[in-house]
């Protein structure tokens, strides 16, 4: 009786890690599953829709200066926004939107005003008052420049940010349509 007994028990355990382990290996096997479909959908946008919906995920959860006035237009070529953290802060009150383009940067500047060198060592595309107001900053000039490489459509991305006209985000259709898509990743 006491053989039946211990032959059972051991049995009983081996069965008993074989559910566990089978349990184990197929919750492996779903997450796995579940990563590559979400990792599917994100690469299956692009940079710019990514980056836009990161950008209204951050504006929700309250860092809402960075990007709180945007063209009133999509910037034609445009393939990343990102924010950058303020490079001189003893110096210039303000925040820094950066739009990407194939090689080239516009950078962007908010700040309280516009300074001796609002652009740094770069020539200006842009200087002067926003006149567009937003609960989220109360930045009251911009300076726009551009850096990296000459890109063959430097003349139009200049071209576009010496005339584009200001809106709030919230006021963007554009950017609302990136970041829908952006965010259903």
């Amino acid at each position: 009786m006491k053989r039946a007994f211990v032959a059972l028990s051991v049995v009983l355990v081996v069965l008993v890690a074989a559910v566990v382990g089978y349990g184990q290996l197929r919750r492996t096997h779903r997450e796995a599953r579940q990563k590559a479909a979400v990792q599917a959908i994100i690469d299956s946008h692009s940079p710019l829709e990514n980056d836009a919906g990161q950008i209204d995920d951050e504006r929700r959860i309250g860092h809402n200066v960075h990007f709180a006035r945007v063209p009133s237009t999509l910037p034609p070529g445009l393939v990343g926004m990102e924010p950058r953290t303020n490079p001189y802060p003893e110096y210039i009150h303000g925040v820094y939107d950066i739009y990407e383009y194939d090689g080239v940067e516009a950078v962007v500047l908010f700040s309280d005003s516009t300074g001796d060198f609002p652009c740094g060592d770069h020539s200006c595309v842009r200087d002067g008052a926003v006149n567009v107001s937003t609960p989220d900053t109360s930045y009251a000039y911009v300076a726009v420049w551009l850096t990296g490489a000459a890109a063959p459509n430097a003349t139009a991305i200049k071209r576009f940010w010496a005339k584009t006209s200001w809106v709030p985000i919230a006021n963007a259709a554009w950017f609302t349509q990136l970041a829908v898509v952006g965010e259903s990743r």
